[in-house]
C-alpha cells in the first residue's frame, strides 16, 4: 500500500528501511525520518506534517525483529 505518493513509498519500503536501520545498529525514529527525507524539495510536505504512518510501520517491523528502538519525540 502506498503511504506517500509523491515519493512513491509503500509500507513494504518502510519495512525494508526499518530492517536496514536495525541491521546498521541505528533503529530510531530520527534515523527513519532522516532516510525518508519527507521535508526535501521533492516532497509535497503532507507526509512531513504527519509522519506517524511511517513510524507505525517501522515500529511494527522493529518489534517483529525484537529490536529496541529510540524515539526522541518521547524525550520532550
Amino acid at each position: 500500500m502506498y503511504l506517500c505518493s509523491c515519493k512513491g513509498l509503500t509500507d513494504s519500503d518502510i519495512r525494508e528501511i526499518a530492517h536496514k536501520l536495525a541491521l546498521a545498529g541505528i533503529p530510531s525514529v530520527e534515523s527513519l525520518l532522516g532516510v525518508l527525507q519527507l521535508y526535501s524539495d521533492d516532497a509535497c510536505g503532507l507526509c512531513g506534517e504527519a509522519p506517524e504512518q511511517f513510524i507505525d510501520v517501522a515500529v511494527e517491523e522493529w518489534g517483529r525483529l525484537g529490536v529496541e528502538y529510540e524515539d526522541s519525540r518521547l524525550d520532550q
